[in-house]
């Protein structure tokens, strides 16, 4: 039995990144920022355009198409939403693939030199599921391949976090709440969009750089690098916005 049928009520993440709203809110991402930062991976790491890539929680495919763009031609995006890869297809290209996955559970074992997981697309779930997930990503891996995961900076955010703000786009309305806790950034936002109104969760867990390396010694990977940044600076735990690790399949 797969995690996706174990779980028969839909999660936060399910209902959220599947709304129509997430895209709408979002719409203004950095696009330039995004396209460097994928330019930046390819040039550090010297990635080799015939490797088979897992874009892993690619949403609409936006990091995939900018690598086939670099190149690339063997690239598999798997999102747990309908509507994302719906949207993915409908502009896919030769050498692209799109499919709904579940990042529980293990997608074309022993196929990927690569898997990328970016733009904090992890810490959904408590430590025992978040190293499934880990495991389930090696057990994709070909011999030495390698996982590039891009999180958030747990200090960074402590010290940096917005409370509160309104987002207006075209005449919805966006009222964003953060807070932490003990474990958990959560966000909450109240949409009014004329009369209709909705309220959605972001919930992700709270993982600093030491309990990465415990999650990767739990699923066969060793950490080779760590980046602060999408101009892939050094880390620095205080005043890196980015968490972004290269960890190796090793077992």
């Amino acid at each position: 039995m797969t995690a996706s049928e174990i779980n028969m009520e839909k999660e936060w993440f399910e209902s959220w990144f599947d709304s129509k709203y997430y895209h709408i809110l979002y719409q203004l991402r950095d696009n330039q920022e995004a396209s460097d930062f994928v330019r930046n991976l390819h040039r550090k790491l010297d990635l080799n355009p015939q490797s088979a890539i897992l874009d892993l929680c690619c949403g609409r495919g936006r990091h995939s198409f900018m690598l086939h763009e670099l190149g690339f031609n063997n690239i598999h995006g798997v999102d747990l939403s309908p509507s994302n890869i719906s949207f993915a297809k409908s502009k896919i290209e030769p050498g692209m693939f799109f499919s709904e996955h579940d990042m529980r559970d293990v997608y074309k074992e022993n196929f990927f030199d690569i898997v990328i997981n970016l733009f904090t697309s992890f810490g959904y779930f408590e430590d025992a599921i978040n190293i499934k997930v880990l495991q389930s990503v090696n057990a994709s891996l070909r011999k030495n391949g390698l996982l590039v995961l891009d999180y958030l900076n747990p200090a960074f955010i402590n010290s940096t976090l917005n409370k509160s703000e309104e987002i207006k786009v075209n005449d919805i309305v966006f009222n964003i709440s953060r807070k932490i806790d003990d474990t958990h950034i959560v966000k909450e936002i109240e949409i009014n969009d004329g009369s209709m109104n909705f309220k959605f969760t972001e919930k992700v867990k709270l993982i600093n750089l030491d309990t990465f390396v415990s999650y990767f010694d739990q699923s066969g990977f060793s950490l080779e690098q760590v980046y602060g940044n999408y101009q892939l600076a050094n880390f620095d735990e205080k005043s890196s916005p980015r968490t972004i690790m290269i960890a190796r399949k090793i077992n």
